[in-house]
């Protein structure tokens, strides 16, 4: 009989599960996968919470990196001479750079971009070598138009460009000192372009906007937009053309005389203006980053100098204001001083006018007793030598005056007169030539042009004080014009314009203070014309002359200074002599 316990094949059918059963089973996996994605919502926004408050040090920097504000940088203010020409000014340019995580081939990048763009291979892989995690390294700061060409032509990945704003110095070398040039941080260093910075440089705006995944601008907002402010325009007193030919004769006189350095400035009399201001050798401030420092000096107010001679017109007009001797008093050059001291003539008794046009160490001497130290001294700093001129120019030197503590009551009084123990600028040396030009006024000497038009503009002529009467002044301006025809100006007499001047030659000291180096002169000359309205005043200094090749002020710095008046002013329009003695006839 068959066992009713007898298990089922493995082959018969399984009953089915009730829809009961079916619905408990479902509603029990809902429940588990609901639980599982609360869970993983919650881990989520705990890590988005852990992102916002502390975010670990390599994701930081992408933070907020939908949003951008790019700086909208203002350009630099132009820098034009007194006609309005352009010495400095703002362009575009193209800058190459690299992204290295880009290059495919490393080994053969430098070559092939090198040779292309005509750039030191060697260069860029050093470049590349110096910054291996940069993202961006400059190759080139300044593509020119051929190489932006050729560039189209090389298939090499991770080359890119940008645009920069350049500073550009369309005039070269010519007035380099006086402009200045800017450093990569768009500060003016030297010259007009430190002096007037806060002007030039502007003010640079923002740019707000959103960007998509690969970084790229998408939309600005313009709720958060500031606009740049152009620099300001900035007018220099500074005439390029006058410039050029002060530059000019400083060349040829250097080369004639084989002497590496030399200066001059060129100032109008009565407004303090400076026309011209040069330095021997020149500096090109577009290429200051390859240049000798010491050629960017402005050697003009930086490096003081013994003027010599061209300091006696001080002194003997001050004699003569101080009633101290008259133009035509008899002086004994001859009369002992207390020391011993020469001319390079003999003069015996001569006029008080003809110790200047003649140049006797002596007869100034010998007045510069009767002065005394007290009186020298306040002569010496009513022409204001010893202060700054007030031209705010960088690096600018007092010069050297002693305190009268330490004048020696024995051989100051003798020295002073003849341009010993002091030391001037040019521009100083200059200035206080103006005084005998403008009738008696010390101005302060600015390179930058006024409007006269405008009585509240800054920039207008700054007087300073008055030194001597006007008939003093003219005295001294008309004896200055017997030292070209009589004296030692012989040699540089104008046969355009009467000029008005003084030669100097002094011994260069030496470093320590111990007396003189040997055959080392400074070969000086001040000047100005026309002599009867004088329009511009010269003072030029040539540095380490010597025998040999010529020394003497006369001979060295005296025909540069008439070869520039004679320029400037006929350039000036000025009328030469024959010229308006012929309009007068008429």
């Amino acid at each position: 009989m068959p066992n009713s316990t007898t298990p089922k094949s493995p082959s018969q059918p399984q009953p089915c599960e009730t829809v009961e059963e079916g619905t408990t089973r479902a509603i029990y996996a809902h429940r588990l996968l609901a639980i599982a994605l609360t869970l993983a919502f919650a881990g989520i926004i705990a890590r988005v919470a852990i992102l916002q408050t502390d975010p670990a040090p390599q994701l930081k920097r992408f933070i907020g990196a939908q949003y951008s504000n790019a700086p909208l940088f203002a350009p630099r203010g132009p820098i034009l001479d007194n006609k309005g020409r352009t010495l400095a000014n703002t362009g575009v340019a193209q800058r190459l750079f690299v992204d290295p995580k880009m290059i495919e081939d490393p080994g053969t990048f430098p070559e092939r971009v090198g040779h292309g763009l005509n750039i030191d291979p060697a260069e860029i892989g050093q470049k590349l070598h110096k910054r291996p995690n940069s993202r961006y390294i400059v190759l080139h700061k300044r593509l020119s138009e051929e190489q932006l060409n050729k560039l189209e032509s090389i298939n090499v990945k991770g080359l890119y460009t940008d645009l920069w704003l350049e500073r550009q110095y369309p005039m070269g070398p010519v007035a380099g000192q006086i402009i200045g040039f800017v450093g990569q941080e768009g500060i003016g260093f030297e010259g007009a372009e430190r002096l007037y910075n806060a002007e030039l440089k502007g003010t640079s705006g923002k740019l707000h906007y959103l960007r998509d995944s690969g970084l790229r601008p998408m939309h600005v907002d313009r709720n958060k937009f500031t606009a740049p402010k152009d620099g300001k325009t900035i007018r220099l007193s500074i005439d390029i053309a006058i410039q050029r030919m002060a530059e000019q004769q400083l060349a040829e006189t250097c080369e004639k005389f084989k002497v590496e350095t030399a200066e001059m400035v060129v100032m109008n009399p009565h407004t303090g203006e400076i026309v011209a201001m040069a330095n021997h050798p020149p500096f090109d401030p577009n290429e200051f980053r390859t240049t000798d420092p010491k050629y960017r000096l402005n050697r003009c107010v930086t490096d003081p100098f013994e003027p010599g001679s061209t300091f006696k017109p001080f002194i003997w007009a001050m004699g003569v204001e101080g009633k101290y001797a008259r133009s035509e008093e008899m002086i004994n050059t001859n009369q002992s001083l207390g020391r011993a001291l020469r001319d390079t003539h003999g003069h015996g008794t001569i006029t008080w006018a003809n110790v200047l046009i003649k140049s006797s160490n002596r007869g100034m001497a010998a007045v510069g007793l009767r002065m005394g130290n007290t009186k020298l001294y306040q002569a010496v700093r009513a022409f204001g030598f010893g202060e700054l001129t007030g031209s705010g120019l960088s690096g600018e030197s007092r010069g050297m005056v002693n305190p009268l503590r330490k004048w020696n009551k024995r051989f100051s009084p003798t020295s002073i007169p003849m341009g010993q123990e002091i030391a001037v600028t040019p521009l100083q040396l200059c200035r206080a030539t103006c005084v005998f030009a403008n009738g008696g006024l010390l101005v302060s000497p600015t390179i930058r042009k006024g409007n006269p038009s405008d009585p509240t503009d800054p920039t207008n002529t700054q007087l300073v004080r008055r030194v001597l009467s006007e008939k003093t002044a003219f005295i001294t301006r008309s004896v200055m014009r017997r030292v070209m025809t009589e004296g030692t100006g012989r040699r540089s007499q104008s046969k355009l314009y009467d000029i008005f001047g003084k030669t100097g030659t002094a011994q260069v000291a030496r470093n320590d203070g111990r007396g003189y180096e040997a055959d080392a002169y400074s070969s000086v000359f001040v000047g100005g014309a026309p002599y009867d309205n004088p329009q511009l005043v010269v003072a030029c200094v040539v540095h380490r002359t010597k025998r040999k090749t010529g020394y003497y002020g006369g001979l060295v710095a005296g025909p540069a200074v008439k070869e520039v008046l004679e320029q400037s002013l006929r350039y000036m329009g000025v009328p030469a002599k024959d010229e308006t003695r012929t309009a007068s006839v008429r």
